[in-house]
């Protein structure tokens, strides 16, 4: 005996699935936008977060220019919207730090962070377009001198995941390195 299946039940399957294919693709557009929403909210705080640091430390902080100034350069590429005054702002204040402390590069002291800071604030150099120079060439100059006879770049702290091991800290190092920025 062949069973018949109801023509309606086989429509209303049929109108089913293409309004589950419709409500997922609303489900998309909403996600799409509740994510959008979260990133500019997210960069709203960093923005004000890494503008009361420049304003209450002198030193460069790798949580609060580099990291910041890294995420605001590549939402910029994106389509988000990061204020290129505060970009700007971040990348003086790092390059400042750097610049006080240009002669215990030079001496391959460096500053406190060691290389993980050197590495961050070059990192930060970069990402805000700002030229190499006398001072990034110390830090440089510093870096190449730190490494240890393992050919890693020892951490000097173990604060993760910013500083916390040897393969963060010798990717610091070399990261200023690159071509598009020498």
């Amino acid at each position: 005996m062949t069973r018949v299946v109801p023509r309606l039940p086989l429509f209303m399957l049929v109108v089913v699935c293409s309004l589950v294919s419709v409500v997922r693709a609303d489900d998309s557009v909403l996600g799409e936008q509740r994510i959008r929403l979260a990133i500019e909210r997210s960069l709203a705080l960093l923005e004000q977060t890494s503008a009361t640091t420049a304003d209450m430390r002198t030193c460069f902080t790798c949580h609060g220019q580099a990291q910041p100034v890294i995420a605001f350069v590549e939402a910029r590429r994106r389509g988000f919207h990061a204020s290129p005054v505060n970009i700007r702002r971040q990348v003086q204040h790092t390059y400042a730090h750097l610049k006080r402390g240009q002669k215990q590069y030079a001496e391959a002291k460096g500053q406190g962070g060691q290389v993980d800071t050197a590495g961050y604030a070059l990192w930060t150099l970069e990402a805000g377009d700002l030229q190499p120079d006398a001072v990034t060439d110390a830090v440089i100059g510093y870096l190449l001198k730190k490494q240890d006879e393992t050919g890693y770049w020892p951490a000097s702290s173990n604060r993760p995941p910013s500083e916390a091991s040897q393969f963060t800290t010798t990717y610091l190092a070399l990261r200023p390195d690159c071509v598009c920025w020498r």
